[in-house]
């Protein structure tokens, strides 16, 4: 997943959740279908109380993994 995705790790160990989405963000554009990304976004979301960006995360996530058991 690269750089992006693992500073993006980093950056929920450190609370830093606005640093969090950003890189997920970089890392959307170059793995959009990579269901990870949008749910390292959405527990970010989560964490700074915006459950309805969190939800649409989980949402997508959903759609490109058709086969997940994400309830």
């Amino acid at each position: 997943m690269g750089y992006y995705m693992k500073r993006a790790d980093a950056y929920m160990e450190m609370k830093m959740y606005d640093d969090c989405i950003e890189d997920c963000d970089a890392a959307r554009i170059l793995f959009p279908s990579n269901v990870y990304i949008y749910l390292t976004s959405a527990s970010a979301l989560l964490e700074k109380g915006d459950h309805e960006e969190a939800m649409k995360m989980v949402e997508t996530a959903k759609k490109i993994d058709k086969k997940s058991t994400l309830p």
